[in-house]
Formats: C-alpha cells, structure tokens, sequence
C-alpha cells in the first residue's frame, strides 16, 4: 500500500519516526504519514537521517553541524567531518584531527586524534601521527596505549590487537579494562568460544582461557574444534585427542583421528580403520578399509 503518495524529488528512509524530504530545492520533516513536522528548513539542510533526535546538515561552505527534529540547527555547521550521533556521542573532524561531541554540542574529547573510531559499547578506537593505534572510553580514559597496529572489539569483553614484529603481524589479547590477557604474539587472531582460544607460540598451537592461563600447552602442529567436549591435536605428523579441560586423553599415535561422537572415534593406522573410545582404549581394532560414525553403538534404540 502506498502510505505517502511520491510526491518529492528526493527523500531519505524513514529514522526514529521522521524522515526528510525534499521539493523544489527546498527540504522538510515529515512523519510515518506524511504529515509536515517542520518545512523550509533552508539551503544547507542535507538528506541524512536521524539518529539520537540529531540530523546532520551542512553551511553552503561544506562544513557539518546538526538539527534537531524541527529542523533547528542546535549545533553549528563549524566541523569538516561528522558522523551519525549513537548513544549520545558522534565523531567530528576539524583541521584534520579527530573527536567526540555529545548531542548538545559539547566536546567530550577535543579533535587531536589522526583518526577516530567506534568499536561499540562506549570504545573507540584511536591513531596517532605515527598512525599506531589504542583504545579509549567516550570520557578520554585510555584503555590501551597507541602502540599497535591495529585494535578489534569483536567480543563484548575483549579486545584484539596486532603489532608489527619484524616481517610478522602477530595478535594478542586485553580485556576491557586494559589488563592485557595475551602478548601480541600470536600467529592466529584470538578469539574465546566456551572460554577458550586457540594461540600459538613460535610455531606451536595451544589454547588458553580468558584469563590467558593455558588450558592446552603450545606443543602441539594444530588443535581441532571442540566437539561434544573434545578436540583432535597434531604433533609430530600424528593424531591425538584433548578433553575440554586440555588433558591429553588419546595420545598423538594416529595418522587420523575423526571427532568422538557417542564416546566413540573413528582412527585410522597403517592404512586400516577402527575405534578408539575416550579414554584412549583401542575399543575396535583398525581392520577395516573404511568407517563412519557409530551413531548407537549401544543399540539403546533397539532395546
């Protein structure tokens, strides 16, 4: 059904209830039905949306500021670069440099950064002129120094981070409170699923915990997905078996070793299949060219 018959040249999607459009070079509010909240809002408006109850909107000389929902300009078009407010704060740019307002125009860090970002929950990621990057908070406190490479918020309580060694881009680890889990050292980026996260040291792949103790030793050529509380580990060309609490349970002796499924899995040895359960114990001997899961191997079903 067509709500608002098409009746401007230009309109922008619809953003807390409001929406600008505009005629004839001419631009306005209006609401979910078309009805005029505010009309003749000047030249230098801008077809942007409203976020926080601000629009930005631009002076005739290209410079940003923003109106509220009549369509007042309650802070002034004085800034190079703008960005949409959320959650109460918005990126600007003035001379080049980087900071943050509130929605009353207020500066809750004075541009000084080479560049400026919104990593969520209240983060930001900033750069020097070296173009190193840290952390900080909506109120300025840094959370982790500008000596990095790069900074990620992928996970609610944890950043990542990448530094420069040598030829290498290596990860590491810090918690929102600045306390660094893991050194940038790292080969694979770090990332905690049920507690845990896969790191390397050197060459060698374990696992840690999100206080960074580890769970697994860094002993091993690679660590599988935990599957229904295990994971197959690599060393020296041969597979083993680890629990969810790192203890080795089927020693490295395998040339395969297949997810335990119904404490069951398949291995493969000198080219003939069989079953290893989880304890380590040789439950059916490798006589057989091929195997697959042991979905009941029990029969509970059939009992």
């Amino acid at each position: 059904n067509v709500v608002i018959p098409p009746t401007w040249e230009f309109a922008v999607a619809f953003s807390e209830g409001k929406a600008l459009v505009s005629h004839n070079s001419n631009s306005s509010i209006i609401d979910k039905t078309g009805k005029m909240i505010a009309e003749n809002l000047g030249p230098g408006t801008g077809m942007y949306q409203f976020k926080n109850n601000r629009a930005r909107c631009r002076s005739l000389e290209g410079q940003y500021g923003y109106m509220d929902a009549s369509g007042k300009r309650v802070i002034a078009p004085t800034y190079d670069v703008a960005d949409d407010f959320d959650n109460g704060v918005a990126i600007v740019s003035l001379g080049g440099k980087y900071g943050l307002i509130d929605t009353s125009g207020k500066l809750l860090i004075a541009p000084a950064y080479e560049f400026l970002f919104n990593l969520g929950d209240g983060y930001y990621q900033v750069k020097d002129d070296q173009g190193k990057a840290g952390v900080i908070t909506t109120t300025g406190e840094i959370i982790i120094q500008m000596q990095y490479e790069d900074v990620f918020h992928l996970q609610k309580n944890f950043f990542m981070v990448e530094a420069e060694v040598g030829m290498e881009r290596l990860n590491g680890c810090f918690d929102v409170t600045g306390k660094q889990i893991f050194p940038a050292s790292s080969m694979v980026q770090l990332f905690f699923v049920d507690g845990k996260s896969l790191v390397t040291s050197g060459q060698r792949f374990g696992m840690i915990d999100t206080t960074g103790k580890y769970i697994i030793p860094a002993e091993y050529d690679s660590i599988g997905y935990f599957f229904k509380g295990y994971a197959t580990v690599r060393k020296n060309g041969v597979y083993g078996a680890v629990d969810s609490t790192g203890k080795l349970v089927v020693s490295p002796t395998y040339t395969e070793l297949r997810p335990f499924v119904n404490g069951l899995a398949v291995f493969r040895e000198k080219s003939k299949y069989g079953y290893v359960d989880a304890s380590g114990k040789v439950v059916i001997e490798a006589t057989f060219e091929e195997a697959s899961v042991l979905v009941d191997p029990d029969r509970r079903e059939f009992q």
